[in-house]
């Protein structure tokens, strides 16, 4: 039986660490239960597990690259921080946002999620 994949990123500043790891644990528990009965799976897409070392124009522009192409959710997390200046936001968390904004407005196949931490 084929196994529908979706990818989520995640896009937050670095003091969400938990929440993001939590997020971790939903999916987990989700592909157990309904992924296994609906024959879906989703699959965390982060900066710190699935970027790579490489050239570009910053750090973000290559995070950018290699994982905000192919994912059909987007999960942002914001707290205390709004993150790291970039060349082209006031955050990374923002510029990822940015993109994922301009990608749900070109395609219509993306679904964005915020959350505030409380």
């Amino acid at each position: 039986m084929k196994v529908e994949i979706y990818k989520c990123f995640i896009a937050s500043p670095g003091d969400t660490s938990e929440e993001r790891s939590i997020c971790d644990k939903v999916f987990e528990e989700i592909n157990k239960t309904l992924g296994q009965q609906l024959h879906f799976r989703i699959e965390s897409k982060k900066w710190e597990e699935n970027a790579r070392p490489s050239f570009g124009e910053d750090g973000q522009a290559v995070i950018n690259e290699q994982l905000l192409d192919n994912y059909q959710m987007f999960i942002g997390i914001m707290w205390n921080r709004f993150g790291t200046e970039t060349k082209r936001a006031q955050s990374g968390t923002e510029e990822e946002f940015n993109l994922a904004y301009d990608k749900r407005i070109e395609k219509d196949d993306l679904e964005i999620m915020m959350y505030f931490n409380t």
